[in-house]
């Protein structure tokens, strides 16, 4: 187990409340972070693990929820991120709340205990749903009421459309632990948002090209983006840059820069950093 703990020295002894608490857990570990009123970072707690599932990563949350005293401050807002493979992007026009679990359940692979959480990209007018545990929505709920639950790709998705350009034929991936996220622009439009799963650099690379290759983009315009995990030995960036010359890795020098540690150049923990300036 690896631990990674900075708390400003004034955070316990003044008010939480008018802070922000944000947290982000996954089967490769759990992370969460504080803002204060100002937007300065005033804790950053990490926990790297290798959870064998879903249900485990949700057991290591709970417990930190209950044994953690920075987690049982009262905040101004708390966002939960849980970071799985599972999501649905539905277009507003075809989306109904009581279908909504009947259709994303022909998606993506949905346990009888799971509700669906949707929430509206307003950029796209459509809705981005996530599976959930009920029991654990419960349990979140009573213990931070008023708990945002927002996935990473609905941060992803936001920060991406943010970056489109003009006519530009634009990818943008957003790498997980087990999973990538791939959405692609032509002209400022959608043209494709999926996921998939990846044992390492060499199926993300295939998988990026794919794309490319099946919107018929041009290889040597298309400007590649990449977030999420990129931290690696850079083989990832050497297979693409092969096919890909526009491309492009995202940093965040705002954890190195606190920790000096430069693991933590955003890679997995930027989206941690700006979810609750995601608009909800």
């Amino acid at each position: 187990m690896e631990e990674t703990y900075f708390v400003a020295p004034n955070l316990i002894n003044d008010s939480s409340n008018q802070s922000i608490l944000s947290i982000r857990f996954a089967t490769d570990g759990f992370s969460f972070c504080v803002h204060d009123e100002t937007e300065a970072l005033t804790a950053f707690v990490h926990e790297a693990y290798a959870a064998d599932s879903k249900e485990a990563a949700f057991t290591r949350l709970k417990s930190h929820i209950l044994n953690d005293t920075l987690l049982n401050l009262r905040y101004k807002k708390v966002y939960l991120m849980p970071c799985f493979r599972e999501k649905t992007l539905i277009p507003a026009a075809y989306f109904q709340a009581d279908t909504a679990p009947e259709f994303c359940s022909l998606v993506v692979e949905t346990e009888s205990d799971e509700v669906q959480l949707a929430l509206h990209v307003e950029e796209l007018d459509a809705y981005l749903t996530i599976p959930f545990p009920v029991f654990f929505k419960q349990f979140i709920e009573e213990h931070f009421p008023g708990v945002q639950i927002v996935s990473p790709a609905y941060v992803f998705i936001k920060e991406a459309l943010q970056k489109t350009l003009g006519d530009a034929e634009q990818v943008f991936a957003d790498i997980g632990d087990t999973y990538l996220d791939v959405l692609a622009t032509r002209g400022g439009r959608l043209a494709l948002f999926n996921t998939f799963n990846h044992r390492g650099a060499t199926d993300i690379a295939y998988h990026i090209l794919n794309c490319v290759q099946t919107l018929g983009m041009d290889r040597q315009k298309a400007q590649v983006s990449l977030s999420g995990d990129t931290s690696g030995d850079g083989a990832l960036e050497s297979l693409l840059g092969t096919y890909l010359p526009n491309l492009y890795r995202r940093k965040d020098a705002r954890l190195n820069a606190l920790l000096n540690d430069r693991h933590f150049n955003g890679a997995p923990f930027s989206h941690l950093l700006n979810v609750h300036q995601c608009g909800l």
